[in-house]
């Protein structure tokens, strides 16, 4: 396995371009923040639980189809089991490191042809390290003559910290199973709300939400603050990243997963306004930008 290395301060990095153009380690004075493989077949058999996968589009799509501008597009059924797309076009493909230095590195994908999507596309990834921040810059380009139906996310796989909270809306969105794709229904949080803070290592977790900006610490904030005792991370996105899935599989797998997504489960497909699903398209050779920030606190 290739994999390309940056150290910056008290930052170190390690990027593997060939899966997906992942992070696939992150650390900040040699204490590990991702949950990261140690073989490369690790990396191979957990494609979403390691690392930061880049999602486009993110999440489940019904049967793989929706219909826009009245044009019906068919991406790949990769999960058959439930009959859904799964996890977008790019998180396997191979990367092509475009820029690297000490505080920074820059990787891209560009998607020939149809991919599913109807024109070719290209999504590239900066990741600048200053102080005790990581700032990951997103930018999606529409390369073709047609407008380009468009979501993103990423699918971040913390370690699992003692505490979390996230800045959630008052209420989740319904997840239907066993085929896991949301419906457009408002349900109360009930138990569980991850705006409190709460512990990762007592529930399975998976809840999908809209994402507020709320005041923590007297700033606003819109994000997750996970907190592992003598360092506190805060997860920030920006307004681009309306909804979020939060999930950890098992608590014995010892991961957190805070997901910003710009759309929701299944949004091409949902009987809402895009303005509240974050359905939306990219206009040809125009794109889309967004930033998400990881920055560490670290305590006595």
């Amino acid at each position: 396995m290739k994999t390309l290395t940056t150290k910056e301060g008290g930052w170190s990095a390690l990027f593997a371009p060939g899966y997906g153009g992942r992070l696939i380690r992150l650390r900040w004075n040699e204490f590990d923040l991702l949950r990261h493989p140690e073989r490369e077949e690790e990396l191979q058999e957990g494609q979403f639980v390691f690392g930061i996968p880049v999602l486009l589009p993110p999440n489940r799509i019904d049967a793989g189809t929706f219909e826009f501008q009245g044009r019906r597009y068919q991406l790949p059924l990769n999960e058959p089991q439930r009959g859904n797309h799964l996890h977008g076009l790019v998180f396997d493909r191979e990367w092509e490191v475009r820029d690297h230095s000490a505080s920074s590195v820059t990787l891209g994908c560009r998607v020939e042809g149809a991919a599913g999507l109807g024109v070719p596309f290209d999504v590239e990834i900066q990741y600048e390290f200053s102080g005790r921040t990581m700032i990951q810059r997103t930018t999606v380009r529409n390369e073709g003559s047609t407008p380009m139906p468009f979501g993103i996310g990423f699918h971040t796989v913390f370690r699992s910290p003692r505490r979390a909270r996230l800045t959630a809306a008052e209420f989740r969105w319904e997840i239907e199973r066993p085929r896991f794709l949301a419906n457009g229904r408002k349900l109360p949080w009930g138990q569980f709300n991850p705006d409190n803070w709460f512990d990762p290592s007592g529930q399975v977790i998976s809840c999908h939400f809209p994402m507020e900006t709320k005041e923590i610490d007297g700033k606003p904030f819109r994000g997750a603050l996970l907190d592992y005792g003598t360092l506190q991370i805060r997860y920030e996105s920006g307004p681009e990243f309306r909804h979020w899935c939060l999930w950890n599989h098992d608590p014995a797998d010892g991961f957190l997963c805070p997901e910003p997504m710009s759309w929701m489960v299944n949004a091409p497909n949902l009987p809402l306004p895009p303005e509240v699903t974050g359905f939306q398209d990219i206009a040809p050779h125009a794109a889309w930008s967004g930033v998400n920030r990881i920055t560490v606190e670290e305590r006595q």
